[in-house]
């Protein structure tokens, strides 16, 4: 500009046009929110809610109409999520890089990682493709038996003996003594702990440093508890459905629950 004036919906410092200084949002809907299960971008989720109840019992005094007082105890949240099905696996290799993190049995440290978060990576990109797609080819094989991977088939035929959400794997490690985390890891400590989701509000901007969501929620100790499809003809893409309970609401997303 000429005469070095501030124009409206004009950023001087780009030299362009943005559309977020034209038009400032002061609300958010759900194009501008990030669903991250730890520090990894679940970039297929389509839609999540979550309620939290705390249960509360009102005390009554003698010959009192009304109560007097309230006793507050346990809470909890219920919530479900939806996600775009692509691979039988996609939602086990969440679990799998979560699992990985957690193998120390420690409260601290590896469950979060402000890098990996602020590149926003998906699970994706945390595999290799090739290395996904190979996996989840070899998994959907399994399922009648025509795997070439031995050990993917073992972990098949052993589904009767080990919970559906989080299983162990117990006894399969690689040639340094540590689990596999690309095939089959032992999920024991997101059975004891659960895995954290952060949501994230906005874009992103700089504060004291760090790129953060103008805000956020986080639900910790989150525990799957079931999983639904349906199919129908209406020609929209495939969710599953999962539901789950978590231990609490914007608790710190960098320790186990």
């Amino acid at each position: 500009m000429a005469d070095g004036r501030r124009v409206v919906g004009y950023d001087q410092r780009a030299n362009m046009s943005t559309e977020y200084t034209r038009f400032k949002e002061d609300y958010f809907t759900g194009a501008d929110v990030r669903i991250y299960f730890g520090d990894i971008w679940v970039d297929e989720v389509t839609s999540l809610q979550f309620t939290l109840q705390e249960q509360v019992a009102p005390i009554f005094g003698y010959a009192s109409y009304t109560w007097d007082k309230v006793a507050r105890g346990a809470r909890q949240i219920q919530g479900s999520f939806t996600i775009n099905y692509k691979e039988s696996y996609y939602l086990h290799s969440v679990l799998s890089v979560l699992a990985a993190k957690t193998r120390g049995g420690t409260k601290e440290g590896n469950m979060f990682s402000v890098e990996q978060w602020k590149q926003g990576a998906t699970v994706e990109h945390l595999f290799q493709e090739s290395t996904f797609e190979n996996v989840a080819d070899e998994l959907e094989k399994s399922l009648w038996g025509a795997s070439e991977n031995a050990m993917i088939n073992k972990l098949t035929k052993q589904r009767d003996k080990d919970t559906f959400f989080f299983p162990e794997y117990r006894g399969r490690n690689d040639e340094e003594g540590n689990a596999n985390y690309d095939m089959a890891v032992s999920q024991k400590q997101l059975a004891e702990h659960g895995f954290n989701i952060l949501i994230g509000y906005g874009p992103m901007n700089e504060t004291n440093g760090m790129n953060v969501n103008e805000t956020a929620h986080s639900l910790v100790g989150v525990q799957l508890t079931g999983v639904s499809q349906m199919v129908g003809p209406d020609g929209q893409p495939i969710q599953e459905q999962y539901s789950f309970i978590a231990k609490d609401l914007d608790g710190n997303v960098t320790l186990k629950a």
